[in-house]
């Protein structure tokens, strides 16, 4: 094969993405937080049905671009699952842009007791809006950023994406497709959960997170009025680059859950990291607090 074909067809499978999922996946099967002692274990293209197939109805099928979860220390109770899209962004999607909206808002992360019964098996699952992560900027629940709506420039920022496949909606709807089919699953997972001592644990906590290559903005804007005839005034807006942000992603109706009594939860923060920030905001998610306190036991908060 003469260097031309070869790249040609180098070029052609770095535009598949899968090279990049699995940068992303040796990323953290090698991380090692040497401050808290955690390691990640990791699979990639786990795969899933959900809703499940129902006799001559079939489910929705998908894959789990990396499915993580942090080994735990003797003293950690809650096992922490990543479920993970990787997004590998071309000169088309190369920067996206992030419209805020804090007012009446909280983050939103899902739990699951641990059936003591039945192993692997949880015996409930509940939501909870006061987790925080003060180690990636989160102390409390004003601090989330709170975005509801993603656009892609190219890389000179001339032109918006209009190809529906590749919209940030599509990802962040495939990394919440597949939490879904993770909450609703057995938690027994070849190569992943298979040694732990789930025993061990009280409870676990779900977080979906988008890895991608684009480059993060957010447009700070805090009063719309502001807008004049329709259109934003560029000399008033500092554009905000992130190296992570959370993003509350309203969820179909398929993928929606239900808590106290039936009501519907129609959102689901979800985390969206830049590649290059990605070892940081590994080492630093593990520290998480519920209503203040630790997520550890014997601890003084």
């Amino acid at each position: 094969m003469n260097n031309d074909d070869s790249q040609k067809i180098t070029k052609k499978l770095n535009e598949t993405g899968f090279p990049f999922q699995h940068w992303c996946l040796e990323i953290i099967r090698d991380f090692k937080n040497n401050n808290g002692g955690w390691a990640y274990r990791a699979i990639t293209e786990y795969p899933y049905t959900f809703p499940p197939t129902n006799g001559p109805l079939l489910g929705v099928h998908g894959t789990i671009d990396v499915l993580a979860i942090r080994a735990a220390e003797q003293l950690d109770k809650t096992l922490v699952f990543l479920v993970m899209e990787c997004k590998r962004a071309d000169a088309k999607i190369k920067n996206w842009f992030f419209f805020q909206d804090k007012k009446d808002r909280r983050p939103k992360f899902i739990f699951s007791d641990l059936d003591s019964r039945t192993p692997f098996k949880e015996a409930n699952h509940f939501f909870i809006n006061q987790i925080t992560f003060p180690d990636l900027g989160y102390s409390n629940p004003e601090q989330y950023d709170y975005c509801y709506q993603g656009i892609e420039l190219n890389s000179n920022f001339e032109n918006i994406n209009l190809n529906q496949k590749e919209k940030v909606y599509a990802s962040l709807k495939q990394v919440n497709h597949g939490l879904r089919a993770i909450i609703s699953s057995n938690k027994k997972i070849n190569g992943l959960t298979d040694s732990l001592n789930f025993s061990a644990f009280e409870n676990f906590l779900f977080i979906p997170v988008l890895v991608t290559t684009a480059n993060l903005f957010i447009t700070p804007i805090t009063n719309y009025k502001e807008i004049r005839s329709g259109d934003l005034q560029s000399q008033k807006i500092n554009y905000e680059s992130k190296n992570w942000l959370t993003y509350e992603f309203p969820l179909p109706d398929f993928l929606s859950f239900r808590e106290n009594g039936n009501q519907q939860v129609n959102y689901m923060t979800t985390f969206i990291v830049n590649h290059k920030s990605l070892i940081e905001f590994l080492s630093k998610i593990g520290v998480i607090y519920a209503f203040g306190s630790s997520l550890k036991p014997n601890n003084d908060n």
